[in-house]
């Protein structure tokens, strides 16, 4: 934390900041960790440390300070500076994925409650796209440079697949997005989706689908929703073409980029094939994607 986000924060919250604990991981280059204050509370701290984290700290901010859920983590305060820093409930003590619960159904609840959250007509969302022409084409290709060894189980199913991820779904739900297992925090009352950043207007499914193959990669069934085989094939299709195209410089480290990327499309694939009934894919990482 450097000393002008430390005197924000603690001016923010009238308290001094007496420990400062840095959390490590994930692929953004902000800055995150828990400041312990003098009363012994403490307090979750995202700050932003150039233009791009910036522009996404704004976009999670105004989003928090438009919608009120009980799956949203609580918002302790904003600093809107030229790097701005967004402050919330420290969630720490709670369960963060992986492994899921056994028991899904608070999940699943929540997701629900998600799917038919008004959108509030001042919060400013982008529409959801799905994958475009340049995504689709040559998906064959992409996955001989990105993904060795499965061009040969895709190479006679591709049109299936593509036809499948340019199919059109229902919108105006609103969606994170992002919602893979760093963005959820299970609670002994509560489900919390964290980093909105993201955020937009799209499928009531879509955030169950991103869910869906994080449990297909751990060896659990996916979440019971609607076009489960279009999901799939637009998560295979869209993770092939980001890793032939390679991490962008927003990426903070780039082999953890890699690396979770190929489980994703490990998943997607065991899905795609499961939902068609079609030959198992070749395994990509050294998870064991399936229904066990």
């Amino acid at each position: 934390m450097t000393p002008d986000v430390q005197r924000a924060v603690e001016a923010t919250v009238g308290a001094r900041i007496v420990v400062w604990s840095p959390r490590e991981g994930g692929l953004t280059f902000a800055s995150t960790g828990v400041a312990t204050l003098e009363d012994g509370t403490t307090v979750f701290v995202k700050a932003a440390t150039d233009e791009k984290t910036s522009d996404e700290l704004r976009r999670e901010i105004a989003f928090l300070g438009a919608v009120e859920a009980s799956f949203l983590p609580r918002c302790i305060g904003a600093i809107d500076d030229e790097l701005p820093v967004l402050l919330l409930e420290d969630l720490t003590e709670g369960h963060w994925p992986e492994p899921y619960p056994s028991d899904l159904s608070p999940l699943e609840a929540t997701l629900q409650d998600l799917r038919e959250m008004p959108i509030p007509a001042d919060l400013d969302l982008p529409e959801f796209e799905g994958p475009s022409d340049d995504v689709c084409s040559g998906l064959v290709d992409h996955a001989r440079e990105a993904a060795p060894g499965l061009e040969s189980w895709l190479a006679p199913h591709v049109d299936v697949i593509i036809e499948l991820a340019e199919s059109p779904s229902a919108a105006g739900a609103l969606v994170h997005s992002d919602l893979w297992y760093p963005n959820l925090c299970f609670l002994e009352d509560r489900v919390v989706i964290v980093d909105w950043s993201h955020a937009r207007i799209g499928s009531p499914w879509f955030d169950a689908s991103t869910i869906s193959i994080d449990l297909v990669i751990g060896g659990r069934r996916p979440l019971p929703m609607q076009e489960g085989a279009k999901w799939a094939a637009t998560h295979l299709v869209w993770t092939l073409w980001a890793l032939a195209r390679g991490p962008g410089p927003g990426i903070s480290d780039p082999d953890l980029w890699r690396s979770d990327n190929l489980e994703l499309v490990d998943g997607a694939a065991w899905w795609v094939a499961d939902e068609l009934r079609l030959q198992v894919p070749p395994a990509l990482s050294d998870r064991e994607p399936g229904y066990r």
